[in-house]
């Protein structure tokens, strides 16, 4: 924000935080009538043309209710494919997995340190599948310097790598909560919904092969910021992720340990 929250941004961003926790967790049992009334979405039509002949990338962050926003496609769109950190304890993973391939996700489940991307490909390339990628964290060590709110955050490659492997276009995704207007909330059988907003596809840089993973995912982010920035207090990041709050001596040994797992693949 440019500058230090208040007691009441604080405030509300947990609450919105907590929201998320809320609805998560009772989707399983949510018709679709329901979920598609807790979204107001604004989708751009040519992503919707091109998932029904091939898998198309979206890159987003932890931000507003993205277990919603993918109950929402999956139920009205198309199959949803993605990727989710092995919390621990096991059990916790266990509930968010079964949480979400109960709402029409498929889920690959990411080691930190670890690499899942093959899977990924081969999975999204089987059929036409949206490919939401939270990629605001980096977990593997390998990810991209990228200027972000006035200083510099590690953001992970994933999306523009695979829309890049796949051939296909990459979209980005802001979300923010809200309150349900009187005549959805009757139906959605809640009081919080999301604001949905697609932008894209991302122009794909004119530049080397080497360097397009780098510069498409600049790109993405510098949409995804100004989303971002529109309403702060919905973006769940709660621990470190602008560079110069990150600890120097474990960076270093996370991009020593993808270096290496990188040359043994």
């Amino acid at each position: 924000m440019g500058r230090a929250p208040s007691r009441d941004e604080e405030i509300t961003a947990l609450k919105s935080y907590w929201q998320y926790f809320a609805s998560a967790f009772t989707l399983g049992r949510a018709t679709k009538v329901q979920i598609e009334n807790r979204v107001f979405a604004s989708i751009p039509a040519q992503l919707l043309e091109e998932i029904k002949t091939k898998s198309v990338v979206v890159a987003m962050g932890h931000q507003g209710d993205w277990d919603l926003a993918g109950a929402f496609f999956a139920a009205k769109y198309a199959p949803v494919l993605t990727v989710a950190e092995n919390l621990n304890p096991p059990s916790l993973a266990k509930k968010f997995t079964d949480l979400r391939r109960d709402i029409g996700m498929e889920i690959i489940l990411l080691e930190k340190g670890k690499s899942v991307f093959s899977t990924l490909v081969d999975k999204a390339r089987k059929a036409p599948r949206l490919v939401p990628l939270l990629a605001d964290r980096d977990l593997s060590g390998g990810g991209i310097v990228v200027p972000f709110c006035g200083t510099e955050a590690l953001f992970a490659p994933g999306p523009a790598a695979l829309a890049k492997r796949l051939d296909t276009s990459l979209y980005v995704v802001n979300m923010q909560l809200l309150e349900l207007p009187p005549e959805r909330r009757k139906i959605a059988k809640t009081k919080y919904g999301i604001k949905l907003i697609v932008n894209g596809p991302i122009e794909r840089p004119r530049v080397t092969d080497n360097d397009l993973v780098v510069e498409w995912t600049k790109s993405w982010v510098k949409t995804w910021e100004a989303g971002i920035k529109l309403a702060p207090t919905d973006w769940h990041m709660t621990q470190a992720v602008f560079l110069p709050d990150l600890d120097p001596v474990r960076l270093a040994k996370a991009r020593k340990r993808y270096q290496q797992n990188v040359g043994e693949n």
